[in-house]
């Protein structure tokens, strides 16, 4: 800028020099804040999958909520699996269509998931309310939906003998040592005799 220029030119060339300043320092702000939002969500999905979280894509027909097998490394009951769960920001998963639980069995698809002696499998969320007719009333699931769908193993559910009382939660469970299978089975929630070693989680 010429020092001999017109001071009442000079303060008019400075106020716009600031206003375009202004804005263009404003669309660098808008600019960096998308970029961080953008970032912060992606941030978010990679640490659902580095906690091993799988999500169920609507694009394939899901529901887009997340899923999480665990691996136990000692036996617990039903009931320590579903305050486990909740640990981990969700709930003992909810199956409801055969879809789901082909999608949900995949992730447990493994033998290290059933047990060597009869297959017990991962813990799901489904429970029998209590004083409902044995073995098949009263089903219902701990994230509140309606019991709709089951795939229950033949000849379960049968409230087997347990020394803590009848068998109303649920499980995978296939009846042969370290063989998968997709099928149901009713547990007692918290006989210790038949522990769990393995559950699956979800989050919406």
């Amino acid at each position: 800028m010429s020092r001999d220029m017109d001071p009442s030119r000079r303060q008019d060339f400075m106020a716009k020099f600031g206003l375009a300043w202004a804005i263009v320092a404003t669309l660098l702000s808008l600019v960096s804040l998308g970029v961080a939002l953008s970032s912060l969500r992606q941030a978010r999905g990679r640490d659902h999958r580095l906690a091993g979280w799988s999500r169920w894509e609507k694009s394939t027909g899901g529901n887009g909520h997340w899923y999480k097998a665990v691996l136990l490394p000692a036996g617990v009951t039903w009931t320590q699996t579903e305050v486990l769960a909740r640990q981990d920001g969700g709930y003992l998963a909810t199956i409801l269509s055969e879809a789901e639980n082909r999608f949900v069995f995949s992730l447990i698809d493994a033998p290290e998931f059933f047990t060597a002696d009869h297959g017990s499998g991962p813990a799901l969320g489904g429970f029998q309310q209590d004083g409902a007719p044995e073995p098949d009333g009263g089903w219902c699931w701990l994230s509140g939906a309606q019991w709709n769908y089951s795939n229950w193993m033949r000849t379960e559910p049968n409230n087997g003998s347990s020394r803590f009382g009848t068998e109303d939660r649920l499980q995978y469970y296939s009846g042969l040592g370290r063989t998968p299978a997709a099928t149901w089975n009713d547990i007692n929630r918290g006989d210790k005799s038949s522990p769990i070693f393995s559950y699956v989680a979800e989050r919406d």
